[in-house]
């Protein structure tokens, strides 16, 4: 794509570190200009257009740059930009932890209000909590410009929001976030007041926020218990992808969080909920070290994938060590396959005597001391 190309990359990168500067306002300010440029209300620009937008939006973009990004983002030859392309090119895509964050808290907010596919602005106002907003924790906005901020941002959705529009909200206010602990941290504060219902009747905040230490912690568990479950002269990963292969019923290679979670008891180490007793770990943990590996957020793990990157470290065992193939213990001669690569050095040292050794020099050979 002609976005991926070195001079656009360069200049998409010069783009979203200033609007990093400026938080999630500065790719909303970026969409608000170029829906004020446009006229036509076509979602493309031209060229001029294009240039005026990115003036006004102060980006400090050179007319070398604007015309790198023209050429990147015009799909049909016509010098037209589609500012949406543009738009998601530099917001970028929620990671995995991220995405999975998100989507449950659309799922709990679309419940509470009836299951029907979306949500309702007037709904999910009375309980969008501000106080968390790094806007309004660094003082540069009062609550209540945080809750109207957040209100505008659905402005063009008559009221009802989708999940891709949902989604695309949070990419947009991700996008200067470098921390996912972070952004978990904001997400937790800011549904604070969001409770799901168990099935004994009782509520739990349905946002629980699980630190990247939290996940490290679990993922050197498993892995020191699938050490100590290994038999001598065995390789862990082997053990492992053993494991979860033996919960992949249709052989496709890859498992769902619930069988992955199966796989953790099956190492005996106890998730919270699965079985009776209290204690165990908490099912949002094992969740957060799936998505860790879930790389494409499709909720599938390939567990030859995982197993391979949890013990990518992992030295050889005695009998893989006794398996690998040692050099010849022939004595050198020309002929030798694992010598071809030798340039020459040993070519007029002497030929093969035929067993497998080289001849010696005719002086050694007579018995006279050189």
């Amino acid at each position: 794509m002609a976005e991926d190309a070195p001079e656009a990359k360069a200049v998409l990168d010069k783009l979203r570190s200033a609007l990093k500067r400026r938080g999630a306002e500065g790719i909303r300010g970026l969409a608000r200009h170029f829906k004020i440029v446009d006229r036509s209300k076509t979602g493309v620009l031209d060229a001029e257009e294009f240039e005026q937008a990115c003036k006004l939006n102060q980006l400090g973009l050179s007319t070398t740059d604007v015309h790198t990004l023209v050429k990147a983002f015009d799909k049909d030859g016509h010098d037209m930009v589609s500012y949406h392309e543009l738009l998601r090119a530099v917001r970028g895509r929620l990671s995995p932890v991220r995405k999975a964050m998100v989507k449950k808290i659309f799922d709990v907010l679309d419940k509470i209000g009836g299951e029907r596919g979306y949500l309702s602005i007037d709904d999910i106002s009375a309980i969008y909590s501000v106080t968390k907003h790094p806007a309004v924790v660094a003082g540069k906005m009062r609550k209540e410009e945080a809750l109207q901020e957040f209100v505008n941002s659905f402005e063009e959705v008559a009221g009802k929001i989708t999940l891709d529009e949902w989604i695309r909200y949070y990419e947009e206010m991700s996008a200067p976030i470098e921390s996912d602990d972070y952004f978990g941290a904001i997400m937790a504060g800011t549904w604070a007041h969001l409770k799901q219902k168990l099935p004994d009747g009782s509520k739990v905040p349905a946002v629980k926020f699980t630190s990247r230490a939290d996940v490290e912690l679990l993922e050197f568990k498993l892995k020191g218990t699938i050490y100590q479950k290994t038999p001598p002269n065995t390789n862990s990963r082997r053990t492992c992808e053993l494991a979860f292969r033996h919960l992949d019923t249709n052989g496709s290679g890859v498992i769902g969080l619930d069988e992955f979670i199966k796989a953790l008891e099956r190492f005996g180490m106890h998730v919270s909920g699965v079985r009776p007793g209290p204690g165990g770990m908490p099912r949002e943990t094992c969740q957060a070290l799936f998505n860790k590996y879930d790389v494409d957020g499709s909720g599938n793990l390939s567990y030859k994938e995982f197993a391979l990157a949890l013990f990518k470290d992992e030295e050889p065992t005695a009998q893989q060590r006794a398996n690998i193939p040692q050099r010849p213990t022939l004595a050198c001669y020309k002929d030798n396959e694992w010598l071809k690569g030798s340039n020459g050095i040993f070519d007029g040292i002497g030929g093969s005597t035929g067993e497998g050794r080289l001849r010696p020099p005719p002086a050694i050979a007579m018995g006279r001391k050189l």
